[in-house]
């Protein structure tokens, strides 16, 4: 029987699946991205060589020994810089777009001979320091010898590619996140090259999502010293991704402008089927080509960065705040975010709560200690969850993206596995939440573009979850929302 891996190279995570040519998810595995420590905490470095490894060791759990592995193809947060020698071997760490050295005030947009505006229709993002563009400039003024003419300059992902086929090729929708290419022409950007001293050898050629990028090679496991030796043959053939958000959505099957795709990992970010690019360009969304190589659609983003990580620092600011209280029971075994969600369901939603807002304030033990005295543990509990999902809806506002233009939302990531996370959203929106295959959405993914590269059509199968709003907390919920705007 032939499989298909697709793996979803997140910020902070590695996750895969292992699919069937029938559909079924036979595999899963993943495992946490190892960060170099430092003293720093705007330093966000991760060793290639424990990266890879990581990268090697989820694809031997998904590798069977029954199983013909035909394609692999991968989904990533891509942003991630890395410098190589001219014999491909790394002079840096990978630079994490989570690191924020790049943003200290050395080097500003207009170092690069262009608008902020020039850059964002070019390249279908707006300039972020942490990324390849903004990282590079940084380089060229702290650490000029890195770019040296033999050097290569890669995202991991790229370099992954290279790992594992000998060959070099970006697919289009990371490369957008590289910035050193024309999204609409799908070309290396000779202007931005030129303006950071590059040539145009220098980085990897451009190819669509979907494009084969060749054969396993049968010394993939012995570039850069891995421990880790593969399990894939040289009959794999690797497949070229697209960046994580459209990879989901591909899995979840958007392809409707009155689909809104909720993707909540590190970051929130919504997801929308485009009318035309010029539409995410007016409203400042960050731009995907998607479908565009087969005439189908461009793809928005708007993004609420770090929901993921605010969450996670109250979510374990509250625990901590809880643990010794009296009607708190809890031991090693407790699935403490269990816990938390059973704390908010049994919450009223029509009860008087406190207003919360996980992302400005601080969450410091000071102010849980008064919250939790002001108010019972239920209600703070499920007043952080809505805190987190009004900032949401106030970013769509603020893009002025009606919640009225979309009939369904689909949900993946983290909040698919809480019940009344996913019900909150529901209940604010007033919409159908759909959850298909929950936080595997993106290796989902990009397991259909690896099937797709080999002339495959992968129909992945999954329970289907449909939350529908609770019509009668509309109004209360709707009420905290606008107060949580005004305060």
């Amino acid at each position: 029987m032939k499989g298909f891996i697709g793996l979803d190279i997140g910020s902070t995570a590695v996750k895969g699946v292992l699919i069937s040519e029938h559909g079924n998810v036979l595999v899963s595995a993943g495992e946490r991205v190892r960060f170099k420590d430092s003293d720093n905490p705007a330093v966000k470095g991760i060793d290639p060589v424990i990266y890879y490894n990581q990268i090697y060791s989820v694809i031997n759990e998904l590798s069977q020994s029954d199983i013909t592995i035909a394609a692999i193809s991968w989904v990533a947060a891509s942003g991630n810089l890395i410098i190589l020698n001219d014999s491909f071997e790394p002079v840096t760490p990978i630079y994490s777009w989570l690191d924020t050295t790049a943003d200290d005030g050395s080097v500003s947009v207009a170092d690069t001979g262009f608008t902020a505006e020039d850059i964002y229709r070019a390249v279908g993002w707006p300039f972020i320091y942490q990324f390849p563009l903004g990282r590079l400039l940084w380089i060229k003024h702290n650490r000029k010898e890195l770019l040296e003419e033999h050097n290569y300059i890669a995202m991991s992902n790229d370099y992954l590619g290279y790992l594992l086929s000998g060959r070099w090729a970006v697919d289009n929708s990371t490369g957008t996140t590289f910035y050193l290419y024309d999204q609409e022409k799908m070309e290396k950007n000779l202007s931005f090259l030129s303006a950071l001293g590059l040539s145009e050898r220098q980085i990897s050629p451009i190819m669509p999502s979907g494009s084969v990028l060749g054969p396993v090679l049968s010394q993939a496991t012995k570039s850069l010293a891995l421990s880790e030796s593969l399990a894939l043959s040289e009959s794999t053939v690797v497949v070229l991704g697209s960046f994580d958000h459209p990879g989901a959505a591909r899995a979840m099957g958007l392809q409707s402008p009155k689909q809104l795709m909720l993707s909540c990992g590190t970051s929130w970010v919504g997801c929308t089927i485009l009318k035309s690019r010029e539409e995410g360009l007016e409203r400042g969304m960050l731009i995907d080509p998607y479908e565009t190589q087969n005439g189908g659609s461009w793809f928005g983003m708007f993004s609420f960065p770090g929901a993921g990580s605010h969450f996670d620092n109250w979510f374990t600011a509250f625990m901590k705040c809880i643990a010794t209280r009296e009607e708190v029971q809890l031991d090693a075994d407790t699935n403490s975010y269990a816990f938390f969600d059973n704390l908010a369901m049994e919450c009223d939603p029509h009860d008087a709560l406190p207003i919360i807002d996980p992302i400005s304030s601080n969450c410091a033990a000071e102010l849980l200690e008064s919250l939790v005295s002001s108010w019972n543990i239920r209600a703070v509990a499920r007043s952080i969850l809505e805190g987190i999902v009004f900032h949401f809806r106030h970013l769509m506002e603020q893009k002025e993206l009606g919640i009225d233009a979309y009939d369904e939302i689909l949900l993946v990531g983290g909040p698919t596995d809480s019940p009344i996370w996913s019900q909150i959203i529901a209940d604010l929106f007033q919409k159908q939440v759909v959850i298909q295959f929950g936080k595997s959405a993106g290796a989902v993914g990009a397991a259909k573009l690896a099937a797709g590269g080999v002339g495959f059509e992968l129909k992945p199968v999954s329970d289907i979850k449909r939350i529908m709003p609770v019509t009668a907390d509309a109004e209360v919920l709707k009420a905290r929302y606008d107060k949580f705007v005004s305060e």
